[in-house]
């Protein structure tokens, strides 16, 4: 199924206006409205399948929720530096705070001497969700 239906299983049309009224920069029109746990149940139930590698290769995605997702799948990669090419191929199309906040993968927590370099890359970006997604990750993975 894909992963456009599978949102609109666990729509949530007040969920959706209230989360427009967070995201004013983007087109409430791209907003299913689809709570975080559903969206990481999705993540969960598709990741390493045919599906999810389809899915992670289809940039640019249409739906807020679609990013929201994508940052979710390759938050489970658990090579460092397969998991750093994802991120480095998919921030160039995050467009709102949300989708660069709420990713938290664990193969950073293993790999500080190489992440320090690639948080230095992503917030020396031109790309303001870049550059947040780097200080984001400098702050959750080096201040205690």
């Amino acid at each position: 199924m894909m992963i456009y239906n599978k949102l609109l299983k666990v729509q949530d049309k007040k969920y959706q206006e209230f989360q427009a009224k967070l995201v004013p920069n983007i087109d409430s029109n791209t907003i299913i409205g689809v709570r975080t746990p559903d969206m990481r149940n999705i993540a969960k139930e598709i990741f390493g399948t045919k599906e999810a590698e389809e899915f992670l290769n289809e940039l640019p995605h249409k739906y807020y929720e679609e990013n929201l997702i994508h940052t979710f799948l390759i938050a489970m990669i658990k090579d460092y530096d397969e998991c750093v090419k994802e991120f480095d191929r998919f921030l160039p199309y995050a467009d709102c705070w949300p989708v660069t906040d709420q990713s938290s993968p664990k193969s950073f927590k293993k790999n500080h001497d190489k992440l320090i370099k690639d948080t230095k890359r992503w917030i020396n970006s031109n790309h303001t969700y870049t550059a947040r997604f780097g200080l984001r990750i400098l702050m959750n993975e080096f201040l205690d």
